[in-house]
């Protein structure tokens, strides 16, 4: 029905996006999209359907519907944000910081989410005070809306980490870990894994295997991939062990 031409106005949901692209019909897809702009070229949802549809195979092309989307209905959050999120995907974290930016001053209460994409583009971009604001929303809006405060301790830890702040990097790690909330698991399907990479390519194993044991405790669907990463974790150090240990 979302693809149909007489419904141009009806919103491919981001869950529906692999769905459509992981299939054989993509040509198919792709006449219809023609037809229903040829007969709706002013439908901001139905730009937005079709920048769906390029995001993977054309993002220049995705890039110039989702500009479209957005101007054609500008008082819509959701497409905003959708434009903002499309170049966190694509890394480009400084025009995805750009658009975050102005969907907070323009919907300052209807984006929760946002506030993670934009801190993670900010410590990409080195914008480090901007992403403690943004860990700091995060935190604000978990106490109403149950987002998972798990990511306001990553977000703390990699701007500790580019700070040099090696010890408070680990302790918001071990503070993340810490919050197994089952809201964790509803909002991505595996942990956050940069922090703990870094982390252990600055030496602190131990620390990584902890905090790798305790997200399995409450990601259930990524419990075979932490266990195989604590595994591989401990069978380097017991073969570094081995080569340093005297003869």
């Amino acid at each position: 029905v979302t693809l149909h031409p007489e419904h141009p106005d009806l919103r491919l949901p981001w869950c529906d996006v692999d769905r459509f692209l992981d299939t054989d019909f993509i040509p198919e897809i792709r006449d219809l999209y023609d037809l229903a702009l040829a007969q709706h070229p002013d439908s901001a949802s139905l730009h937005a359907n079709i920048a769906f549809f390029y995001s993977r195979q054309d993002p220049a092309q995705a890039e110039i519907h989702f500009l479209k989307s957005c101007a054609l209905d500008p008082d819509d959050h959701d497409l905003l944000f959708r434009l903002a999120f499309f170049y966190f995907l694509t890394d480009r974290p400084q025009d995805a910081l750009n658009h975050y930016q102005k969907l907070f001053e323009l919907f300052p209460d209807e984006c929760v989410n946002g506030y993670l994409y934009a801190g993670e583009a900010a410590v990409s971009c080195q914008q480090l005070d901007f992403a403690l604001h943004c860990a700091d929303k995060l935190e604000q809006f978990g106490q109403d809306y149950h987002h998972p405060l798990y990511h306001v301790s990553i977000l703390r830890g990699k701007v500790a980490l580019q700070r040099e702040q090696i010890h408070d990097a680990i302790q918001y790690l071990k503070e993340a870990a810490d919050k197994e909330s089952k809201a964790c698991s509803r909002f991505s399907l595996t942990p956050d894994l940069e922090l703990a990479q870094d982390l252990l390519d600055l030496g602190h194993r131990q620390d990584v295997i902890a905090y790798l044991s305790s997200c399995a405790a409450f990601w259930p669907e990524a419990t075979g991939i932490l266990a195989h990463l604590k595994d591989s974790i401990e069978e380097a150090q017991l073969d570094a062990e081995m080569i340093d240990a005297p003869e």
